[in-house]
């Protein structure tokens, strides 16, 4: 399950078996479509956004199906932490983890997911290369600040960055 915006086609041409358009839908509404998905059985959830009211609308859609897990990328005050139902437990997920506390972990699941991409099975994400190396960054940001960017993540490439 999944829940998207503009990018729900490309979240169920990438095996999503069911997706929640937030765009039409208050907190409350979504809150309640996130609950009632996959029969209320959902436990476990991935935040990849972090932002708008996204942590809090999935953990209380957990906290109504009696509590669960979800881990989230960006950084959240105590106090939305504490705000959140008692039943979820909510931690933050790092890059930086696989190479620390969680290497073990990561290590098995790299091995996976390279599998996965040379298997077929496992899609990646459309990835835009911003011409310019780090000089381009400022392009991405303004791109992101005029809401153009669409499913798709940005790569600059240090090597074409002019002087370095």
């Amino acid at each position: 399950m999944g829940i998207a915006g503009a990018g729900c086609s490309l979240a169920s041409s990438l095996g999503a078996d069911e997706v929640i358009d937030y765009r039409d839908k208050s907190s409350e509404q979504l809150t309640s479509a996130i609950a009632a998905a996959a029969g209320g059985k959902i436990r476990h959830a991935f935040d990849c956004i972090s932002e708008g009211g996204t942590l809090e609308a999935i953990s209380a859609a957990l906290g109504k199906n009696g509590g669960g897990q979800v881990t989230f990328v960006l950084a959240y005050s105590d106090e939305v932490l504490a705000a959140l139902p008692r039943s979820v437990q909510a931690g933050r997920t790092m890059v930086a983890e696989a190479y620390g506390g969680d290497a073990e972990f990561a290590t098995k699941w790299f091995a996976e997911v390279g599998k996965w991409l040379e298997a077929g099975s496992f899609k990646a994400q459309k990835v835009t290369v911003i011409p310019g190396g780090l000089s381009g960054v400022e392009e991405g940001l303004r791109r992101l600040r005029n809401n153009e960017v669409r499913s798709e993540k940005f790569v600059y490439l240090i090597k074409d960055t002019p002087g370095v």
